[in-house]
């Protein structure tokens, strides 16, 4: 190829890069206004009720999750609280079982007390004597 061949060569590619550039630059222009519009009907829908009431169900939806969260730390202190209370009923009945014993035992000791401070009992006097 001859230097003429080249510059040609060159100059048509640098012509075809340089409309390129432009033919883009134009479709970016002309996208500008589009987005802009689109983005002012996106920006409509945020407007209309069904948009409002999803943003407040989400709300009432957060508001829920804490209020389970809260119900589900109370569930498991009212759990804790009904495992002391087994937990000492079955103490107390423990108690009990021991205190009903003590006192048959000393039922016990007190009769043989008593039967044994009889024998050795002065005779009653009668009052009208």
């Amino acid at each position: 190829m001859t230097t003429t061949a080249l510059v040609v060569a060159g100059a048509i590619i640098g012509a075809s890069l340089i409309g390129t550039l432009v033919l883009a630059a134009i479709g970016v222009a002309l996208a500008a206004p589009r987005a802009a519009r689109l983005k002012a009907r996106i920006d409509g829908y945020s407007d209309l009720p069904i948009a409002r009431a999803l943003r407040e169900t989400q709300v009432s939806l957060e508001v829920t999750r804490a209020k389970v969260a809260e119900i589900e730390r109370l569930v498991g202190r009212a759990q804790a609280a009904v495992q002391q209370i087994r937990t000492s009923v079955e103490e107390l009945a423990a108690a009990g079982a021991r205190v009903g014993a003590t006192f048959a035992r000393l039922r016990t000791e007190v009769s043989g007390l008593l039967r044994s401070l009889g024998r050795f009992a002065r005779p009653r006097r009668s009052r009208g004597s």
